[in-house]
């Protein structure tokens, strides 16, 4: 049996991991195709370590033209670039192969995550429109490992997640 403080010091803890969690996933956005508003939402940065770019600053540095806006607009609202890197928003890449990380103080790009670099995620043969789209609503179907969150629809519309997996299928 576990002592009573020692007990309200592991609820403590698994509160604080907990909001912690919570806090480095990404943002669930407005839809930004169909009825929904165009405009950017903030982006409350990474966390922790201080405040990260709002959702337009990201937008002006993502690569891609017009025909991709769509897809920039759900990238940005929905805070990818907190463990992405893509063109110049986001971490750096660790390396060759671009597995994330680099930033000093941390494993990823933010400090904690070890994730993909994706300014040239369409390079990859197999990373087609439809296996990105697949991957963002189930990451765990292709990486059982991947600490990336699921985007169900409630999170990421049918029609925002197509147009987000075009823009990133066009990154080569």
């Amino acid at each position: 049996m576990i002592p009573h403080s020692a007990k309200a010091c592991w609820i403590a803890f698994m509160l604080l991991v907990a909001s912690g969690l919570i806090a480095a996933g990404c943002n669930k956005s407005k839809p930004t195709t169909g009825g929904g508003s165009s405009e950017p939402a903030p982006n409350p940065g990474p966390g922790p370590g201080g405040p990260g770019p709002s959702s337009a600053d990201v937008l002006a540095k993502l690569p891609g033209g017009e025909e991709f806006a769509a897809g920039k607009h759900v990238y940005a609202n929905n805070g990818c670039v907190r463990c992405h890197q893509l063109g110049e928003t986001g971490g750096r890449p660790a390396g060759p192969g671009g597995s994330g990380g680099g930033m000093p103080g941390g494993k990823g790009p933010r400090g904690g995550m070890n994730s993909p670099d994706l300014t040239k995620v369409g390079a990859e043969p197999a990373h087609t429109k439809e296996w990105i789209a697949a991957h963002v609503r189930d990451p765990k179907a292709h990486k059982p490992q991947s600490r990336m969150p699921a985007s169900g629809p409630e999170k990421i519309s049918d029609a925002d997640l197509d147009a987000l997996a075009a823009f990133l299928a066009s990154r080569k």
